[in-house]
């Protein structure tokens, strides 16, 4: 089996997908920011926050496989991206900008965090199939009927030579999030603290399979796999001090909304 789609370039179709992935993210959050009558202001705050947000993960996927695969070759080196630095990036960001600029919702952060983190999964989910398609996040060699065979010259080929079948990852992990997604979606609420467990230990497990170079820093572990960990206790530990998950209205002397400002 060869990963390609009709004939359309691997590249065309890591675009692509990524841009499929950005915007199911967008719809679903505004779908649940609309459902749950957030004023036009207030969505307007937060989507600029996620814009932010998104561009500090792109920085935070490429310093950390920066930051890994350097200290692992002992030189400086960039050999392309990694989620979970540009996730934990990410969150770190938005939690901070959230609660400085939209001061009167604090109280509401893990409402947000829910929506959020669940639009995140659908995108992730999408640019996995990117993923798949650019040849790139490959798994170890199989002989298993689960195998696929990337094209020459393509980054699986340059680690274990033409011709050679390897673990489709990507295509598991893109099942996976799928699943999630569904799941996070029927919850409706602790969305936030189920992600960090469930993918969080899935990820912890498909990085034995996985075959292009993780870094280094941690020994035996790579850093995905530690990453994984900590994002697994943080879980755990929301899910004992089991903070506010529903939207709270702010009363009248917290807030005024943007709308009313625009109109005064």
């Amino acid at each position: 089996m060869y990963p390609c789609l009709f004939g359309i370039k691997f590249l065309d179709m890591y675009a692509i997908m990524m841009i499929i992935g950005i915007i199911a993210f967008a719809g679903y959050v505004y779908w649940q920011f609309k459902k749950n009558k957030l004023k036009r202001g207030l969505i307007e705050d937060i989507f600029l926050i996620l814009i932010i947000s998104g561009c500090m993960m792109y920085i935070g996927a490429f310093g950390f496989d920066a930051l890994f695969h350097s200290i692992k070759d002992k030189e400086l080196k960039t050999n392309g991206i990694t989620f979970l630095g540009g996730f934990v990036t990410a969150i770190t960001t938005f939690i901070i900008m959230f609660c400085k600029i939209i001061k009167k919702e604090k109280g509401n952060l893990f409402f947000y965090l829910n929506i959020v983190v669940t639009g995140i999964v659908i995108a992730h989910a999408f640019g996995r199939i990117g993923c798949f398609c650019a040849g790139c996040c490959y798994g170890k060699p199989t002989d298993s009927a689960l195998g696929v065979v990337f094209p020459d010259y393509s980054s699986a080929y340059w680690q274990y030579g033409p011709g050679v079948k390897v673990y489709p990852t990507q295509l598991f992990e893109a099942a996976f999030l799928f699943i999630l997604f569904i799941v996070l979606v029927l919850l409706k609420k602790d969305q936030f603290k189920v992600y960090l467990i469930s993918y969080g230990t899935f990820r912890f497990l498909i990085e034995f399979l996985r075959g292009d170079d993780r870094g280094g820093l941690f020994g035996v572990l790579s850093p995905s796999q530690v990453i994984s960990i900590i994002l697994v206790i943080i879980g755990i530990v929301l899910f004992i001090i089991n903070p506010n998950q529903k939207r709270l209205e702010p009363t009248n002397d917290e807030s005024i909304s943007t709308d009313k400002i625009v109109q005064e």
